[in-house]
């Protein structure tokens, strides 16, 4: 795809731009599959006078955004709410005009009004008509407390100038910007308490006090603190306190009027001045300016924003100042800090915590947790950064209003679906797909409940309750007008009086259960319980009345039945006394099978837990169905109750804040949401496993979104639509696909029945549904166009058309008319597709007439884009009549091929016909009759619908042939063609069901390619040669999971079995149908999708791969799936940002978690190699020591990297080393091939367990497993490459031995294959990475690796082959040449008789020195820097290089050009040397010198050191002697010069000295300086130096093989290049593994020892005299005696040889060697008797009569051991790998009686397999205690076995008796 595609695409979903971390996030991918129900559109929250967490009332200012919702409140803008702890509203008053001054406490609310319309006014006031004036402007005080009285404060002055209003017991505040009045209200309630009550500010009788605050302004006022802002700009508290002055009323004596106040202000804490000089210099020049002057001047750095709240009785308040930016902080009144260093643009704060919008848009906060210590530094970035940050202060109310009352989503015939808010007496209807408000229902009261019922078998209905007790049922009114006015003309159902609570909204349940209020006016409260069931409203009886309020919660219970649409549900009932525990059991009408009614059954009752419960309950589920176990949540806490043996407990996790749950899965399983507040710990949108809280007692809940939640806990939940929805605060509503699955449904998709067509081009989906072209996005699920077809322009109306029989409408589709067509209409040609030959009979009813065979047109469609549908063809057909509505229609089933070309119809009568295309018109064609199938393979049906033996084009087809028993490939064109499929590659069977099942096992890709799987899961692809007639494989998969995905989900299954998908139908068409919840089975196909699009399309663009991630359903076109989960990747994120550890994650979110694939291609384990720590414990979290827990995909990314490439780019040798360990656990080919070139890698670093990684990278297939008892064509030839999935008769005639004659020498052996791939073949690119990383490598250990030497060994006959051609016979040509002139030539080359044979020689000679200089260069090209690394190299290039310039001195010589004869003959010299040099380097090529080589080079590594330390040493004595000869008279002085010193120094270790010439100088020194010489250098330094040699031979000569099996990597390594490409290929093919065979019964030819052998041979030949002997009975008893003991010496000796070599090779005691023997399932390792006795076990078992054993079967024998054990039902242990079987008795006596896995089985159940048709036997028989008759204890050197795990010991005979 090209790159602007991809690019258009990041640009409609940025969460795909993976390049960006930003973008590519799960938040981006939740924001785009996610709609949104803006609520704000409906209403806003525009303030809040809400300060005190420790209020009784919330106060907020609604705004009415939508103008229809107006109609509702007079046409008023603005709505006052009062709110009480209860998230009950308590009082509520539209208003025209927004409050800018109003305050609330815990019994007022008091605001200053001023009306927009002008009007006069009378009014009562001391019940006297008052007129006032500029009556538009008052206060408002609302007693909350007194039934929500009013008082009206009017003729206020400039109350648009309010700062701020209090008012407390009959005291009003009004603060203005500089002084504060006080008014004292004195007045009476009127008889009528919905009238106001109204008072003239300016009475007399109203007494007023003005308090001045100069120099200070007014910031607010919070109950008797006023905040001022200071000269400085600072916040200052102060508290005002008003006493009232009385006396007595002169007209009532026993009255008390008040006269006057009295004011007193306190200043809350000490204020110290700014520290910003500049600041108050400049204010003292303004001391004396007036008021207004004053607030100008501060308005230079004027706090333009200020914010308090108490929390807890703290005070926490923040400033803003308009200039600078900066921000104040304060605790209890104090002034704690001051923000310079951030220009900060906006403040917010809430009771929990502190907000700051910076200049660059970004939020920061910080939580205060009640610490006065606040400061900046705490501040970090706000998770939500998009949110509003003027809608921050909603957090302080949101968790108690309750705005909305509830919501739910339905679909609608609309193909959309629409949101149902209810609120106030409004429901509004909001349209998903139109993204707009489309109806507004009106309910003149106030709606206090909203849910979703079923009320008939998948029908729902909308239960809407009124604050009166009226009961609507269904939305009633008009659709067709916006606003719609419900009235009590709808008739609904009347509740018995006021509704007091009900239970939480589960959606789609059947039954709502309401607590009402039936007491009368005058009597005390009494409560009843009833119950909305159907259409009914229930009196339930079974819960007796109450005169305390209680409430009812409803709990589920886990449906165990998969699809039960009655699932049992508990209701508990809580009073204040106790917890009742009912079962809900429905009444169904036994005609319609609806609901009619519902009955409750007391369970039990939990009194003593009662207590521990603190809130009202809301939510709760039943876990423990059986015992009655549930848990529950009140408003903060969660509670776990038990009750087992009837003893009540209960567990309380405290600070949860859910409110609302939502079960989803079989899983247990739930969404919650969680509220924010002071003390919540889990906030947001989260999800939680009741397993896991049960075993970890605490509650663990795992964050999915980070949304605000408000008080509607509710979760709603559409099947239909595939959705779910949650409230966020109190400004959206979000719906958003089902966040646990990985497939959901189209948003606004018809039903399937009314699709016609369905194409998918451009990551778009295209359906064609009742005229209309739909759009739909396959990434978001969103709906993007609609089209409507013009029938008249396209020719065809799809209303007269419907669809052929077909099992998908995907692409291409065949419509047949409704109508059948009149003959005459018809082409001539068309007659012949029907006409019959007419029998002259009398009333004869043709075959035409009696089957009904009619003509009808059909067209072929298909939709190419979004406003494109194309009709590719039109024809007449004649085909049996089509009766849509009957069931026993006759189907024609008609296939079309790719091209159009051809057709083939198959009837219901067994008649198959192909058709060719004859074109007619641009649309119109005919089909002409070509052939009728004589020989059709009906047999290989699965599924009529599908062709899958046909190729696409129609022209080639698969037969299965019953006389050669072989599917056979046709061609309906070529009838010469012919090919056979090798029963290898497609299986046949004469069962015609297996037959079916073979032909489910391919696909067609094209005319010459095929795709065939295996029974193995092993698919390959396949090339037709039509020339050669043969199948050519191009590449292969191992599916993963084959056979295992639904295994344990079907019932009919047994323990060992396995479900195949294309036992039932074609697996490349039709995979098995999974159930929406089934997440795990889902993402393994979703994971086998994408490994084989990955491996067989290497090319493929990642945009392309995006098809496989992204796709709809094949099942069902309606859904869309992708290979991750939101809740998944959303776990992803959390855990890589360190915010979720690892061990949070419970083992049933990890079966799904690892199988992820994000849409970059990366799982979690790409994400987690950034964090190793993490990754590490996954990793142990999916594994343990021996088994794979959960699968870990090691897949390439849309870099082309697996996790382990992303470590080996950290260099995180760690933890590739601990991934290392658990990738040794996986099967065949689930990484090797992805990892192949990192394998280079872990060489490098040679890795502490890459050598245990490579032996488990020996994997075997059921096809190779079968060879055990076989014999080999070439013994030495056991390595060697094949694929996987290999055909049986070629393999045989490669490698076997397949005569009569080879049965009798069958061996055991072990086919086993190398999963390392292609990294061993010389034409991968990494081969000569993986050769260079082990000619560095220095540690024997990987050269004795079975893997690497098995590397080395294929390879290197190659190369041998090639290096012995190119340059070791050529070689020895030139050296030979080289020796035999220099020695016979040369010399005489100036003699007449010499001239031409030294011309001769020295062209021939130069030729091959040109030869090996060409070839160096050429490695030199090759290994580039490599190449100088090798010492080799310099031999190789110096030698021709020195030959070539003696050759080219002679020439110059010839000229007469004078040459220097030193020189030349200094470079013969050397020329002679490195030939010769070069010969021994040629001795590096076979195995038995090559170590010897290898020991001469790395003694001469070794001495390097050495050498310099002795140069230092001879320089030292050297210049030593130097000084003391230079002392001497010249003549008498026996050193000349330095050199020559050094040069003395070395002959004197030599021996060659002369002590006479020493001088006279110094003489007793140098005597003394010479026998330190001597000493130091001759003895010490020499023997030093012979020590160094000793132990780097020794190392070498013990490690000799894996030296040889270095050299021979080396000698790959530099010599590869040699190797012609075509001789490469032919060696390995590209898809090849290396196959090794071991031989089971002892060692391979090469390593037989003969005296063992020969004794082994004479032992098996006394064996078999002894088998005729006991068969003919000619023999007694004492001569089988006899030749036991013959045996027995035979063994004896054999222990002696065995013994010798043991005592040979005692230095190798600590080698470990591993064996395993017949009758233990661990294997041993071999250890000299003295190091056992040294570790003092205690032994548990053995053998010798050193140790405690067990000898044969614990079963009474019979003396025939011919006789079988029969009984059917008798218990045994049966091995099924090789039919080992143990006795019950045998079994637990021994520790593990075998090296395979033992299943517990009875006779019955094993009695089909061969061999057990007569019974069975314990195989422990065979086991007979020790071999040795000696009761001799072992000698210290002599070598046992022993098994560390169980501490059991054998000794060799018994090993090599009983030994595996």
């Amino acid at each position: 795809m090209t790159e602007n595609k991809w690019k258009n695409l990041v640009q409609q979903h940025s969460w795909l731009d993976f390049n960006n971390p930003q973008n590519f996030t799960c938040d981006n991918y939740f924001e785009d599959v996610s709609n949104e129900v803006p609520l704000t559109e409906l209403y806003k929250i525009v303030d809040t006078c809400y300060a005190n967490d420790n209020g009784q009332f919330i106060t907020i200012l609604l705004s009415v955004e939508n103008e229809h919702l107006r109609v509702g409140y007079e046409g008023c803008k603005y709505v006052l709410q009062v709110w009480n702890k209860l998230k009950q509203r308590v009082y509520q008053q539209p208003l025209k005009e927004r409050l800018k001054s109003w305050n609330s406490n815990n019994k007022y609310v008091i605001f200053a009004y001023k009306e927009s319309a002008d009007r006069q006014s009378t009014t009562a006031l001391y019940n006297k008509q008052i007129s006032y004036r500029h009556s538009r402007e008052y206060v408002q005080i609302i007693f909350l407390l007194a039934q929500n009285q009013i008082v009206k404060v009017m003729n206020l002055e400039k109350t648009d100038e309010l700062v701020a209003v209090e008012y407390f017991t009959k005291i009003l505040y009004c603060c203005y910007k500089t002084y504060i009045k006080v008014f004292y209200l004195d007045f009476a309630w009127n008889e009528d308490p919905t009238q106001p009550v109204y008072i003239d500010a300016e009475n007399p009788r109203t007494l007023q006090k003005i308090v001045p605050l100069k120099n200070y302004r007014i910031l607010g006022m919070n109950d008797f603190f006023v905040f001022l802002e200071t000269e400085d700009f600072q916040m200052t508290t102060i508290e005002i306190a008003v006493r009232q002055i009385q006396q007595k009323n002169p007209l009532n004596d026993q009255e008390s009027i008040v006269v006057d106040l009295e004011i007193d202000l306190h200043s809350k804490r000490e204020l110290l001045p700014r520290k910003d000089n500049k600041q108050i210099q400049f204010l003292d020049n303004v001391n004396n300016a007036q008021d207004d002057e004053l607030i100008k001047t501060l308005k230079l750095d004027s706090i333009t924003k200020y914010r308090v709240v108490w929390n807890k009785d703290l005070m926490f308040a923040m400033s803003l100042r308009e200039k600078s930016g900066e921000v104040d902080l304060y605790c209890d009144f104090v002034k704690k800090a001051t923000i310079k260093d951030r220009k900060i643009k906006d403040i917010a704060l809430t009771f929990t915590s502190l907000f700051f919008l910076l200049e660059d848009e970004t939020i920061l906060y910080f939580d205060h947790n009640f610490d006065n210590n606040i400061t900046i530094n705490k501040a970090r970035l706000y998770p939500n950064q998009n949110i509003e940050f003027q809608s921050i202060f909603i957090k302080t109310v949101q968790n108690q209003v309750k705005i909305f009352k509830g919501f739910n989503i339905q679909r609608t015939d609309k193909l959309t679906a629409e949101v149902y808010v209810s609120h106030d007496r409004f429901i509004s209807v909001y349209d998903l797909n139109q993204k707009t408000w489309v109806v507004h229902f009106n309910y003149q009261h106030e709606i206090i409940c909203q849910m979703l019922l079923q009320r008939e078998i998948g029908s729902y209905i909308d239960i809407i309750i009124l604050e009166n007790s009226l009961v609507f049922q269904g939305l009633s009114g008009k659709r067709d007008q916006i606003y719609v006015e419900v009235g009590e003309d709808q008739k609904p159902a009347k509740l018995p009086s006021k509704v007091v609570c009900f239970t939480n909204d589960f959606n789609y349940t059947m039954t709502q259960y309401l607590v009402v209020d039936v007491s009368l006016p005058a009597q005390s409260p009494l409560f009843k319980l009833q119950c909305i069931v159907g259409s009914r409203i229930d009196y339930i009886s079974m819960v007796p009345q109450n005169q305390k309020e209680f409430s009812v919660v409803k709990l589920l219970v886990k449906d165990q039945k998969k699809g039960n649409e009655k699932p049992q549900v508990r209701i508990l009932i809580q009073t204040q006394e106790d917890l009742s525990l009912y079962l809900e059991t429905i009444v169904y009408d036994k005609q319609t099978q609806n609901p009619s009614s519902v009955t409750l059954q007391l369970i039990k009752k939990f009194q003593s837990i009662r207590k521990e419960i603190k809130g009202k309950i809301h939510s709760g589920y039943v876990y423990d169905e059986k015992n009655n176990g549930f848990f529950i949540f009140d408003e903060e806490n969660m509670y776990f109750v038990t009750n087992t043996n009837d003893q009540e407990k209960i567990i309380t996790f405290q600070d949860v804040f859910c409110v609302g749950i939502q079960p989803y899965g079989q899983d247990e399983q739930f969404y919650a949401l969680c509220q924010e507040s002071k003390s919540s710990k889990n906030p947001g949108l989260r999800f939680f496993s009741i397993d896991q809280i049960r075993e970890a007692k605490k509650c663990i809940m795992t964050l999915i979104k980070n949304i605000e939640v408000g008080t509607l806990g509710l979760i709603a939940w559409d099947e239909s639509s595939q959705r779910m929805g949650m409230m966020v605060s109190q400004t959206s509503i979000i719906i958003c696909p089902m966040l646990h699955r990985t497939v959901n449904r189209f948003q606004g998709v018809p039903t399937f029945e009314s699709v016609d067509m369905v194409n998918m081009k451009d990551h778009k989906l295209f359906i064609v549904s009742q005229g209309k072209i739909l759009t739909f996005d396959i990434y978001n699920g969103k709906k993007l166009d609609s089209y409507d077809l013009d029938a008249q322009s396209l020719g065809v109306d799809f209303k007269d058309y419907v669809r052929t029989i077909n099992k998908k409408n995907l692409g291409k589709v065949l419509f047949v008319s409704k109508v059948q067509e009149n003959d005459q209409n018809l082409y001539d040609q068309s007659q012949e597709f029907y006409k019959e030959r007419e029998l002259n009979i009398e009333n004869l009813r043709t075959y035409k007439d009696r089957e009904g065979l009619k003509t009808y047109k059909f067209i072929y469609a298909e939709i190419m884009s979004e406003k494109e549908v194309k009709i590719h063809m039109e024809f007449y057909f004649c085909t049996y009549q089509l009766d849509l509505k009957s069931k026993n229609e006759k189907p024609i089933y008609i296939h079309i091929s790719d091209d159009m070309n051809t057709m083939i119809c198959c009837f219901f009568n067994q008649r198959q016909f192909m058709y060719s295309r004859v074109q007619k018109t641009d649309r119109q064609i005919e089909w002409r009759r070509i052939k009728q199938f004589m020989k059709f393979p009906d047999i290989l049906f699965q599924d009529r619908k599908f062709l899958e033996f046909f190729s696409p084009c129609l022209k080639r087809y698969i037969i299965f042939n019953n006389q050669n028993n072989q599917f056979q490939i046709k061609d309906n064109f070529n009838k010469e063609f012919e090919l056979n499929i090798h029963r290898d590659i497609l299986r046949p069977d004469s069962d015609e069901t297996k037959l079916r099942q073979a032909i489910n096992r391919i696909q067609w890709i094209d005319l010459n390619t095929m795709r065939i799987l295996n029974e193995e899961g092993i698919e390959k692809i396949y090339k037709i040669d039509d020339v050669k007639k043969e199948f050519i494989p191009i590449s292969y998969n191992k599916i993963p999971f084959y056979g295992r995905i639904l295994d344990k989900e079907l019932d009919s299954l047994e323990n060992d079995q396995r479900y195949y998908e294309w036992h039932d139908h074609p697996y490349y068409k039709l995979r098995f149908y999974l159930q929406f919840e089934m997440q795990k089975q889902r993402l393994q196909v979703q994971y086998q999708n994408y490994v084989s699009s990955c491996r067989f399309s290497k090319d493929l663009s990642f945009y392309d791969i995006q098809k496989v991630l992204f796709n709809f359903d094949q099942d069902r076109i309606q859904y869309y799936q992708h290979s991750f989960t939101y809740i998944s990747w959303s776990l992803i994120e959390q855990i890589q940002n360190g915010s979720l550890p690892v061990e949070m994650i419970t083992q049933k979110q990890l079966e799904t978690l690892t199988l992820n694939i994000l849409p970059n291609g990366n799982t979690i384990f790409h994400v987690l190699s950034e964090k190793p720590h993490e990754l590490v414990k996954l990793m142990r979290a999916c594994h343990n020591e021996t088994e794979i827990i959960h699968h870990m995909p090691m897949i390439y990314n849309y870099q082309k990297m697996t996790p382990m490439h992303l470590l080996d780019k950290n260099v995180d040798i760690t933890t590739i080393n601990d991934m290392l360990t658990h990738l040794s656990h996986y099967d065949l080919d689930h990484h090797s091939r992805e990892l192949k070139d990192v394998v280079p890698q872990f060489l490098k670093y040679e890795l502490p367990i890459l050598l245990t990684y490579l032996d488990s990278r020996f994997k075997q297939t059921e096809q190779i497993k079968v060879l055990n008892r076989v014999v080999l064509k070439d013994d030495d030839k056991t390595i060697f490459p094949e694929v996987i999935g290999y055909r049986d008769e070629v393999f045989q005639q490669k490698i076997l031995e397949t005569d009569s004659d080879a049965k009798q020498h069958q061996s055991s052996l072990k086919f086993e294959y190398l999963d390392l791939p292609m990294i061993f073949q010389q034409g991968d690119p990494n081969f000569k990475e993986f050769y260079n990383e082990l000619y560095y490598m220095s540690n024997y250990a990987f050269f004795k690796n079975r893997a690497i030497t098995s590397i080395i060994e294929f390879n290197y006959q190659n190369v041998r082959t090639y290096l012995l051609s190119f340059l070791v016979i050529p070689f020895l040509m030139f050296h030979f040449l080289f020796v035999f002139y220099t020695n016979l030539v040369y010399e005489h080359r100036y003699e007449r008789d010499y001239v031409n044979a030294n011309w001769t020689m020295a062209i021939i000679i130069l030729v091959f020195a040109f030869y090996f200089f060409i070839i160096e260069m050429i490695e030199l090209i090759k290994l580039k820097s490599n190449y100088v690394n090798s010492v080799w190299n310099y031999f190789d290039l110096i030698a021709p290089s020195s030959v070539i310039t003696v050759l080219v001195l002679q020439f110059l010589e010839i000229h007469e050009i004078e040459i220097n004869q030193d020189f030349s003959r200094c470079i013969l010299a050397i020329a002679t040397f490195f030939m010769w040099i070069k010969i021994l380097q040629i001795f590096r090529i076979f195995k038995s010198t090559g170590y010897l080589i290898r020991a001469l080079i790395e003694v001469m590594d070794e001495m390097g050191i050495f050498l310099f330390i002795l140069l230092l040493t001879l320089i030292t004595f050297g210049d030593s002697f130097l000084r003391l000869s230079n002392g001497n008279p010249e003549d008498e002085q026996f050193i000349e010069h330095f050199f020559f010193a050094t040069l003395f120094a070395y002959r004197m270790i030599l021996g060659d000295f002369e002590t006479t010439e020493f001088g006279q100088v110094g003489l007793p020194l140098v005597w003394i300086f010479f026998v330190m010489c001597t000493i130091l250098v001759t003895i010490v330094m020499l023997n030093l130096l012979i020590a160094i040699i000793s132990d780097a031979y020794s190392i070498v000569a013990v490690n000799s093989v894996a030296a040889m099996y270095q050299e021979m990597a080396y000698l790959i390594h530099e010599n590869q290049y040699l190797v012609p490409i075509q001789a490469q290929l032919k060696h390995a093919h590209k898809d090849s593994y290396l196959v090794v065979i071991s031989n089971l019964e002892g060692s391979t030819k090469r390593r037989v020892n003969p005296t063992v052998n020969k004794i082994n041979q004479l032992e098996k030949k006394l064996l078999n005299q002894l088998t005729v002997l006991k068969n003919s009975n000619t023999k007694t008893i004492e001569n089988q005696n006899k030749i036991n003991a013959e045996i027995y010496d035979i063994k004896s000796s054999l222990h002696q040889l065995l013994k010798i070599q043991a005592q040979q090779n005692k230095h190798h005691s600590d080698e470990i060697q591993k064996t395993q023997i017949l009758f233990h399932k661990h294997g041993y390792r071999k250890i000299l008797y003295k190091d056992l006795k040294a570790m003092n076990l205690v032994f548990l078992r053995g053998c010798c009569q050193k140790f405690p054993s067990l000898k044969g079967c614990q079963l009474p024998q019979q003396d025939e051991q011919s006789l079988y054990r029969t009984d059917s039902n008798e218990t045994l242990f049966h091995c099924y790998k090789c039919s080992f079987d143990v006795c019950q008795k045998c079994y637990k006596l021994n520790f593990g009686p075998h090296y395979h896995s033992l299943t517990e089985v009875t006779l019955r159940q094993i009695q089909k397999l061969n061999g057990y048709q007569d019974g069975w036997q314990c195989d422990m028989r065979y086991y007979k205690g020790c071999i040795r008759k000696d009761a001799k204890p072992f000698d210290d050197n002599e070598q046992v076995y022993l098994d560390d795990a169980c501490k059991v010991v054998y000794c060799h005979e018994c090993i090599f008796q009983y030994g595996v």
